[in-house]
């Protein structure tokens, strides 16, 4: 399985396992508070969840709902933090590229030959070639950058943005660095999602490499280097990310550079995944619901009035 497959089957277990929780915890919080605080109504057929034992934690019911009830906020909450963060970051760069404008007259057949479908050319001098947008993506590319690269190299610049613009990765990765952060409970999505974003660039410099010609896309890479460049939001996918650029160049030159997982995190991923799940079975223990007696409905009998009473 490839690392990029591996991430998100993890990413879709470790979600369906929380949306499990949540719902337990959401049958717990019905049957539990009311035992706990006076205030709060009481289901009749819910009171012996009070009294009944659970395993692992005795009569503590609300232990395993308290603890995972601190890991799904704690997951919420860095989910949306980290959402905002990159949504604003994606605003403020739409604004500065809408600010710069637009350059009119410049040549299409270089983007149309590549495949970018949606495109904007900024008159900046700074070096800028990268994929932003979530639902309709569109490359960016700076009138620098269309004067520094040769036409070959220019081509494979764009092959690779467009590479990302048919795939929606600008999304993907969003969604990605989202999830990691959320799911903070599995230390080894770090490093596979770092996995995921390595391969990502491989095939999208795969893509560009037409017929295994590398060079034009070497020459374009080394071109766009800048041990300066701006860090860009996650939803956005630069021609030259400094971060990958060794990884990829490895790639290029057939020299694969292997995705390593680090077996403690491995260790320490598995048995937060066993925590959550022992304490997801004590918490529906601790609140079984009794089935209610049925009911038998008595159909009342008609009485007939007395007539009239005559004498004997």
């Amino acid at each position: 399985m490839g690392v990029r497959r591996s991430f998100w089957v993890l990413v879709v277990i470790a979600s369906t396992v929380e949306g499990i929780t949540i719902l337990l915890l959401w049958r717990a919080a019905a049957a539990q508070l009311p035992c706990h605080f006076s205030f709060l109504p009481m289901n009749v057929a819910a009171a012996p969840a009070c009294f009944h034992p659970v395993p692992f934690v005795g009569r503590r019911a609300w232990l395993p709902a308290l603890l995972l009830g601190g890991m799904v906020l704690a997951t919420l909450v860095l989910a949306s933090w980290e959402l905002v963060r990159q949504l604003l970051r994606i605003v403020r760069l739409n604004r500065s590229l809408n600010a710069l404008g637009e350059s009119k007259g410049t040549d299409q057949q270089p983007f149309v030959s590549s495949g970018v479908t949606r495109y904007q050319v900024v008159p900046t001098d700074a070096l800028l070639c990268f994929c932003v947008g979530l639902l309709r993506p569109r490359v960016v590319v700076s009138t620098a950058v269309v004067d520094e690269l040769s036409p070959a190299e220019l081509r494979a610049a764009l092959a690779h943005e467009a590479s990302h613009q048919r795939r929606h990765d600008p999304l993907r990765l969003l969604v990605g660095r989202v999830a990691t952060r959320a799911l903070f409970f599995i230390p080894s999505l770090r490093e596979l999602q770092w996995g995921s974003r390595v391969t990502t660039e491989i095939a999208a410099d795969a893509a560009a490499a037409r017929n295994g010609d590398t060079v034009p896309l070497l020459g374009a890479l080394r071109r766009l280097m800048s041990p300066d460049a701006p860090r860009a939001p996650v939803a956005v996918s630069a021609m030259a990310p400094t971060g990958l650029l060794p990884e990829r160049i490895a790639a290029l030159t057939g020299d694969r550079p292997p995705i390593v997982v680090r077996p403690a995190r491995l260790a320490v991923s598995a048995a937060a995944f066993a925590l959550v799940i022992l304490l997801a079975l004590a918490v529906p223990s601790g609140t079984p619901l009794p089935r209610l007696l049925p009911v038998h409905l008595v159909h009342p009998v008609p009485v007939h009035p007395v007539r009239g009473g005559g004498r004997d």
